[in-house]
């Protein structure tokens, strides 16, 4: 896996990259390509895919202010974006992914937790799926888990401009899952052993194998 520290304009082909930038980023993806994004830096980032470029992205967002990221699909491309947030203040994180072309398909899974409880994010993701376009499919999965009485706000906008296109999204909000809690106090685990395993099932799951224990980490699980 290479190590890709970003400039300002940066372009990519075929390969599996760490990303690394320090300011306000461009990226162009031409080929298939993997990315591994933990960022703790919160600067803002946009994605451009060219035609026939396929992109699977695991990410993960200490955030601690506002943060924009913004993906463009054109002809016969392919997304698959995993995007863990980890909130901490009162922030508004935007999501925006531009369907410009044809055939393409893009699914994004989006989780977010808070750190505090007095933590509070926003977050708005708009898939836009430009007029005259055709056999584009658009996925969006966002929840959200209220762990400490915090306050979580998904703002699922798809703006359709076609009707030669398949979109669809789901957006859950919820804190503990009060029967999940249940079974697993009755296989004698504690309150907190059970809150803890849900939280790591819900940080951890849906990314890369490789990057968990970063994310128990960051969550405070092994504690």
């Amino acid at each position: 896996m290479n190590k890709l520290l970003l400039a300002e304009d940066n372009k990519i082909k075929t390969g599996t990259y760490i990303l690394e930038y320090h300011k306000d980023s461009n990226l162009e993806i031409n080929g298939d390509v993997s990315l591994f994004n933990y960022d703790t830096e919160n600067h803002n980032l946009n994605i451009n895919l060219e035609d026939l470029a396929l992109l699977k992205g695991d990410f993960i967002s200490i955030t601690n202010k506002d943060l924009n990221l913004t993906i463009n699909t054109h002809n016969n491309n392919e997304l698959t974006l995993n995007y863990l947030i980890i909130n901490e203040g009162i922030n508004n994180i935007v999501i925006t992914l531009n369907m410009l072309g044809n055939a393409s398909f893009a699914s994004i899974t989006i989780h977010v937790i808070n750190k505090t409880k007095d933590s509070k994010v926003n977050i708005v993701c708009d898939g836009i799926v430009k007029e005259n376009t055709y056999d584009n499919e658009l996925n969006e999965n966002l929840k959200g888990l209220i762990t400490k009485n915090d306050t979580i706000k998904i703002s699922p906008n798809m703006i359709i401009n076609t009707n030669e296109v398949i979109a669809n999204h789901k957006v859950t909000i919820s804190s503990y899952n009060p029967d999940e809690l249940f079974y697993l106090m009755s296989k004698g685990l504690s309150l907190n052993a059970s809150q803890k395993l849900l939280l790591e099932s819900f940080t951890t799951n849906f990314i890369n194998e490789k990057y968990q224990e970063q994310i128990k980490m960051e969550v405070n699980i092994n504690e």
